[in-house]
């Protein structure tokens, strides 16, 4: 029971999430729903076991060009390839996230998963992913993307905010937290720039 949010603004991703642990009971969590590890902002909803085993977790550096290979021509006469290094894009960038980070999430916290049901949103760069239980990783055209169970509470209120980007995660999560009392505690925000690391108070809804 959470909410995180996943924002892009620019060439910069910021992910904000709450820190409240809940089952029968609801407790304020020391040990943070959003961090850094290696290249990757990561936040999850769900089981902490697996949230801890992603902040352990060896991940593949995330690559910030596309090389391709392109086959000799004729006037090459066969004697030589032609190297071609270009920005990602982002079918790039979603095949190479397929194919090289979700098998090492997945070999992580298989054993652990079980039946767990869980969610992690994953920012690199300028990019966002949403990774489901079934190792779905989803790319979507909105520029912001909200899982646990505040989300669909904060992506109405990221709908019509306005503001500096941690302000808007901040507020929506609030609002989540108004209708969702699995919502709460601190509330952790970094972004892909700088990963520089704020932390709010969850305060008041119109503070």
């Amino acid at each position: 029971m959470t909410c995180i949010i996943g924002l892009v603004r620019e060439d910069t991703v910021w992910i904000g999430g709450d820190s409240v642990g809940s089952d029968e009971m609801r407790y304020d969590r020391a040990d943070e729903k959003v961090f850094k590890n290696g290249d990757y902002l990561i936040g999850f909803a769900g089981s902490y076991r697996l949230g801890q085993i992603a902040k352990i977790t060896v991940f593949p550096e995330f690559p910030k060009n596309f090389t391709t290979i392109v086959k000799a021509s004729k006037k090459s006469n066969g004697k030589k390839l032609a190297i071609e290094v270009h920005p990602m894009e982002r079918q790039d960038i979603e095949l190479w996230f397929i194919a090289n980070f979700i098998p090492v999430l997945r070999e992580a916290i298989k054993e652990e998963a079980g039946d767990e049901r869980f969610e992690f949103i994953i920012a690199a760069d300028k990019w966002l992913f949403v990774v489901e239980s079934d190792y779905q990783a989803g790319m979507y055209k909105s520029p912001y993307i909200a899982i646990g169970s505040g989300s669909q509470i904060a992506l109405g209120a990221l709908a019509i905010l306005e503001g500096e980007p941690d302000e808007c995660i901040a507020k929506a999560i609030r609002v989540a937290a108004k209708y969702d009392k699995a919502v709460g505690g601190d509330l952790v925000i970094m972004n892909t720039a700088d990963f520089r690391k704020t932390i709010f108070e969850m305060g008041e809804l119109n503070e």
